[in-house]
């Protein structure tokens, strides 16, 4: 099976750097050009992947219903697929953070990790984003296509939870852009294998190279 990950576009509060979490924060109007300007590549994507997911925030919403037109009633949206939730974080800069609360940010990302203050840790996004994905798996067929359209935090909460090898800490070398696609490809035993991490559409171009 192939396991199609992409990051939302980019959001008034990405150009400016805070923190979004939970928080239902719209494109920017240069994110929604992106999206349509990319949308020529992703738009065959739909017709070759069975199943689209979003989660229920806007942001990622929006840039799925934008990258694949044609097939806007058929997707899904799931609030389990959120970004990690930020708690008092939200809205505010990493350097804001780290000058209002520098033991509370230094414990999210460190050993053992604490929560963000009045939200969740690292373990418990990669949790619920599990939930999500034990419940749809018995739906799928082993060679299905399967997109979903998230967040930073949540596809990569998602990437180890099917990789429970890969320690909580190293999350920070896996970054993605907006509008970052990862290929991510699982076999019958759900063991994953990362194949493509963190590039652009149109480098993968209008066909998805089919595990």
């Amino acid at each position: 099976m192939q396991l199609i990950m992409i990051r939302h576009g980019e959001t008034e509060w990405n150009q400016v750097g805070r923190w979004q979490g939970h928080q239902d924060v719209g494109l920017s109007d240069e994110g929604q050009r992106r999206i349509q300007q990319v949308a020529s590549v992703t738009v065959g994507w739909g017709s070759q992947a069975e199943h689209i997911y979003s989660s229920d925030l806007s942001r990622a919403y929006r840039t799925a219903r934008g990258l694949f037109p044609l097939q806007q009633s058929q997707i899904i949206r799931d609030a389990r697929l959120r970004e990690i939730h930020l708690g008092y974080w939200e809205g505010l800069t990493r350097e804001e953070i780290l000058e209002q609360d520098k033991d509370g940010f230094l414990s999210f990302d460190g050993k053992p990790e604490g929560p963000a203050p009045g939200g969740e840790t690292f373990n418990q996004c990669k949790n619920r984003v599990r939930e999500w994905w034990d419940e749809s798996w018995p739906t799928w067929r082993d060679d299905d296509c399967i997109i979903v359209v998230g967040h930073g935090g949540s596809l990569r909460a998602l990437l180890f939870a099917l990789i429970p090898e890969l320690p909580n800490p190293v999350r920070k070398h896996f970054t993605l852009e907006n509008l970052g696609v990862s290929l991510i490809e699982v076999n019958a035993s759900q063991h994953a294998s990362v194949r493509r991490w963190n590039v652009r559409p149109e480098w993968i171009g209008r066909e998805l190279i089919r595990c």
